[in-house]
């Protein structure tokens, strides 16, 4: 498969379904998303687009992407806001909330951890979180190690 600037790569784990022709996109692993936030920004009552508008927000990009696509699935409505705080990714936007900067929504995978310490909590918890699936990508015709390599990915998840 072709990379950017016209280097060739094996295989790519995308969080899209690449659409080139020829290339063999497998669905590997099913992101799931949560809004969290350090514990001073607990409320009593549910979240709420209202009840968060005075909570900060916290993204990796100007335009909020993830937190656009929570807000439509989770509260049936459009993200009205920008975000107060950018930050370069996603491990940036963890630590920002961790150090209760504001909300954000994160793959459960990266902030496990810190929800079982405490550190952050769910501002909400919905029956049908948000998920993005990730995807083994390869050429028509995969190298031995590429399809080795992503034969053991599929197996281990």
């Amino acid at each position: 498969m072709i990379g950017s600037k016209g280097r060739s790569l094996d295989l790519v784990v995308s969080s899209t379904r690449p659409r080139r022709p020829g290339l063999r996109a497998t669905p590997y692993y099913d992101e799931v998303f949560a809004l969290v936030a350090a514990p001073r920004w607990a409320g009593s009552d549910p979240a709420t687009p209202d009840r968060l508008r005075g909570v900060p927000l916290i993204a990796y990009a100007d335009e909020a992407p993830i937190i656009r696509r929570y807000w439509r699935t989770v509260f049936n409505t459009r993200l009205t806001r920008t975000p107060d705080v950018v930050v370069p990714d996603l491990r940036g936007a963890l630590a920002a909330a961790a150090a209760g900067a504001g909300a954000t929504v994160l793959p459960t995978y990266l902030c496990s951890t810190a929800l079982a310490a405490g550190d952050l909590i769910l501002l909400a918890d919905p029956d049908l979180p948000p998920l993005n699936t990730l995807f083994l990508t390869t050429g028509p015709a995969p190298s031995l190690t590429a399809a080795t390599v992503r034969d053991h990915l599929l197996a281990s998840s």
